[in-house]
């Protein structure tokens, strides 16, 4: 059974994670449920390769939200995730020409924690989570406490 540390901070949710073969795996997630990267714009205006520290299983991003950076009135769902071609396929053309790079952000409809968990197991959102042991901690409360708010 794999075994699930999790920190959720103010920033950062922080993952480690440890197989039953003694692996280890880490992810770090905003704890405002998203990731951010690089993208490129395609010849197509809905597909974008991105560049993520990651690798993903396919489909992974699909129902997930995207964000371009500085521009957060408008949000894109992701309607497919190619991993072969590192490609994600919004539900509308973007209006950004062909061969820019941009910042964005994906934002996942679950928490920070199941996030960070998810993206350890490689599980999409509509599989269900495998069996797993976790160990979930927080630094807001701690922080919260020490610096005398909230």
């Amino acid at each position: 059974m794999i075994k699930i540390y999790i920190d959720t901070g103010g920033t950062f949710t922080d993952c480690i994670a440890t197989r039953p073969d003694g692996s280890t795996l880490r992810r770090k997630v905003l704890s405002s449920s998203a990731i951010r990267g690089n993208a490129t714009v395609t010849d197509d205006p809905r597909t974008l390769t991105i560049h993520l520290e990651h690798d993903y299983c396919d489909h992974f991003f699909k129902g997930y939200r995207f964000l371009i950076q500085g521009n957060a009135n408008r949000l894109y769902n992701i309607i497919a995730s190619d991993r072969k071609k590192y490609a994600l396929t919004l539900d509308s053309d973007i209006g950004i020409p062909t061969g820019e790079t941009i910042q964005f952000e994906i934002q996942s409809p679950e928490e920070a924690p199941v996030f960070a968990i998810r993206m350890i197991t490689n599980r999409t959102l509509h599989e269900k989570l495998p069996p797993l042991q976790l160990r979930l901690s927080t630094t807001k409360g701690t922080n919260a406490l020490l610096e005398r708010r909230g």
